[in-house]
């Protein structure tokens, strides 16, 4: 509609001591109702504050009844964010299993690390990137670092990369891309749907040293342009 402001969307990429900006907390309806009956706490207390000390000493009530509320929504925020992680994590571990690729490594941030491991750490090796604000490069290569150090690829290897929230990828979508590349080992095989590349995406193993000087040497070439 035109003039209505945009929504903002929720991304929430923290780390498990880190706090989301309160603007992007989601409150319920009975969060809000306890924020509007700690305003009207605070004026009442403000209105019958007769010294300095009193204002002073209501300001910081109110400053900690609203603290309360938003942790609370916070703490919800990070809990849903860790179920619905491990809840997708165990839909696309399990489509990639199923679809015929050998040894999966699941790469993840701190937050979501004892959700994921607990829901698929006995089917998945679980990599954690320590830096959540990481490009999704860098993931790929922390996983591309553990294959090659547990699998032990060999030259006619592929490894398929697909990132673990995307539930609706399916064993079927999986299974082709690998049948594909077992007829050309030597070509990267992209999944695409309506003409659109997606995921997942199988690569040579040979491929694997390129990706892994992906990063640096385009931090270098940035940094030196």
């Amino acid at each position: 509609m035109a003039g209505r402001k945009r929504a903002e969307p929720l991304v929430l990429r923290a780390n498990a001591g880190e706090r989301m900006p309160d603007r992007l907390l989601a409150l319920t309806a009975a969060q809000r109702a306890e924020l509007k009956q700690a305003r009207r706490r605070y004026r009442r207390r403000l209105a019958q504050a007769d010294d300095a000390a009193a204002r002073e000493a209501a300001k910081t009530t109110h400053a900690q009844d609203r603290a309360a509320v938003l942790d609370a929504a916070h703490d919800q925020v990070i809990a849903d964010y860790q179920a619905s992680a491990a809840a997708t994590s165990v839909t696309v571990v399990e489509a990639v299993r199923t679809g015929g690729v050998h040894g999966v490594v699941v790469v993840v941030n701190p937050a979501i690390e004892r959700e994921v491991t607990r829901h698929v750490g006995d089917v998945a090796r679980i990599v954690v990137n320590a830096k959540p604000d990481a490009e999704m490069i860098e993931s790929i290569q922390l996983g591309l670092a553990d294959v090659a150090s547990a699998c032990d690829p060999q030259a006619g290897d592929g490894c398929l990369v697909t990132p673990v929230d995307k539930p609706e990828i399916g064993t079927g979508s999986v299974r082709r891309c690998v049948e594909a590349f077992r007829t050309a080992p030597d070509r990267i095989v992209v999944a695409a749907r309506g003409g659109r590349r997606g995921h997942p995406i199988i690569f040579p193993w040979p491929l694997a040293a390129f990706v892994q000087a992906l990063f640096s040497f385009f931090f270098f070439a940035v940094r030196n342009s």
